[in-house]
């Protein structure tokens, strides 16, 4: 009886998958949320309800799953762990909409719900972890600038948010994105993820992905593959 116990605990645990032998090389490092600003819309917040979180390496190895749920602030508080590695691709699957909400001068409080399911960032060169701090801008620059009056669509800000999102170095680890780190440009974006940072209109996911691999990326990672991470992970 003991041993189904233990069995039945397992997959609570913070576990990493096969590439904790392989690819998972390097001390751990953490990663935060905070939703990108836009225009029209102050005081942005919410929650994203992560479930598990698999990142993928550029070498082919097996990728290392965290499968600890855990709650990332769009403010910057809490953080789910990072294993050290050098990865190409990370795949954040949420167990819930995430609860978004924002105030316009216009409206006042606004609130919706985003049904995202899986956040899927990329890049062909990778991100190397090794005690890193990484912070995940939830959606891309003025994604609510077209949305903050009126009644948003949720199925158009989940789409952003799905595709559009993006990974930095997180080089003070104050949990803020400043002018000189987004300069540095991302390491990981979603397929969608423009040059300037923007995001392509729902159901334009050919045109997204022809824009990626701009000055977004300068200085760490090429994410004009973002669509096509998972096929550079094997090189």
């Amino acid at each position: 009886m003991r041993a189904v116990a233990i069995a039945f605990l397992l997959p609570a645990c913070r576990t990493y998958g096969p590439a904790s032998q392989g690819t998972s090389v390097g001390n751990p490092g953490e990663m935060a949320a905070r939703a990108a600003p836009s225009s029209g819309a102050d005081d942005i917040g919410g929650v994203v309800p992560v479930e598990a979180t698999t990142w993928t390496g550029c070498d082919g190895a097996s990728p290392a799953v965290d499968a600890s749920e855990r709650d990332l602030e769009l403010d910057g508080s809490g953080s789910i762990d990072v294993p050290g590695g050098t990865w190409c691709q990370a795949e954040i699957r949420l167990r819930g909409p995430i609860p978004l909400h924002y105030r316009t001068p216009a409206d006042g409080e606004v609130a919706v719900d985003l049904e995202v399911g899986t956040i899927t960032l990329a890049s062909s060169s990778g991100v190397e972890v090794d005690g890193t701090r990484l912070l995940l801008e939830v959606g891309p620059p003025d994604w609510l600038a077209d949305q903050a009056a009126g009644s948003p669509d949720p199925a158009v800000l989940a789409q952003r948010v799905a595709r559009s999102s993006a990974v930095y170095i997180d080089e003070d680890g104050d949990h803020v994105l400043s002018d000189e780190e987004r300069a540095r440009g991302s390491v990981l974006k979603g397929a969608d993820r423009s040059d300037n940072g923007g995001g392509t209109e729902p159901g334009d996911a050919d045109g997204g992905a022809e824009d990626t691999g701009g000055s977004d990326d300068t200085g760490h990672a090429d994410g004009g593959d973002a669509d096509g991470g998972a096929e550079d992970t094997g090189g």
